[in-house]
């Protein structure tokens, strides 16, 4: 009779650093659920998560960097929102205020503007369409008429 001998578990490991203005947040997760580093991170940068299906995978991330830059790698294979705001503590830059993980298409994967985009990359056209929409609404000023060629 074979005898089953289990290993032990590993235990999951959580750990958030200070965060500079200059370099981001620091984050090491050792076999961590995504559910928990997202909450963790949640509770210590104080940003608002809405979470619509499991995170159950297992994650290993040894990284410092934005913090919207650790979301995007920790929700890689995910349908997510991340909203910013200006961050008062550190002029000129970007805070996380919420984030939003969304249900996977129909096919299980993340559904995706394009085959093969990447979610936090803004092309040319979408940068476009987002500036007409603010000019239109009052949100950024008027381009100056061009004067006509003679």
């Amino acid at each position: 009779m074979p005898i089953a001998i289990d290993a032990p578990a590993v235990a999951q490991e959580i750990r958030i650093g200070p965060s500079t203005c200059a370099a981001g947040t620091t984050l090491l997760a050792r076999q961590a659920k995504a559910a928990d580093v997202l909450k963790q991170l949640s509770d210590t940068l104080g940003f608002a998560i809405n979470v619509e299906e499991p995170l159950d995978s297992i994650v290993n991330i040894q990284s410092t960097q934005p913090a919207g830059d650790l979301i995007a790698l920790l929700l890689a294979s995910r349908n997510a929102i991340v909203t910013q705001g200006v961050d008062p503590k550190c002029p000129g830059k970007r805070r996380v205020t919420a984030v939003w993980v969304l249900r996977a298409g129909s096919n299980g994967k993340a559904a995706s503007a394009r085959p093969g985009a990447l979610p936090w990359v803004v092309t040319p056209e979408a940068r476009e369409q987002e500036e007409l929409y603010m000019r239109a609404h009052g949100m950024l000023p008027e381009k100056p008429a061009s004067a006509p060629a003679n």
